[in-house]
């Protein structure tokens, strides 16, 4: 018994192997997973391709009282790593220390 394949049979094998091959390296193939994170107090957010690690740890400051600093982390994207880093301080936006003193000059001038 001889068995003939048609081009149409061909075409379909080349195209069920190329699935099986996708299918089998689908993470690698694949953009990332793109994930947001969005800061607690809702101030920002950031795209991250995978899952974000944060790390938080206290910083001391010179005129005494202390800051957080918070490290948002994706790590080992391929040959990547992604970081974002910020800080949280209340006297950010007030008119405090030195500018205080200077508004202060102008107004009484």
């Amino acid at each position: 018994m001889k068995f003939r394949i048609s081009i149409p049979q061909i075409g379909l094998i080349v195209v069920a192997a190329i699935g099986s091959v996708l299918i089998a390296h689908y993470e690698e193939s694949l953009p990332y997973r793109w994930q947001t994170y969005i800061a607690p107090d809702g101030t920002f957010s950031i795209d991250l391709p995978g899952k974000p690690t944060v790390k938080t740890n206290e910083a001391r400051l010179e005129s005494g009282g202390a800051v957080s600093l918070h490290s948002v982390n994706v790590s080992s994207v391929g040959n990547s790593a992604y970081t974002c880093s910020y800080v949280e301080n209340e006297n950010v936006g007030k008119n405090t220390g030195r500018s205080a003193r200077i508004s202060t000059r102008r107004q009484s001038s």
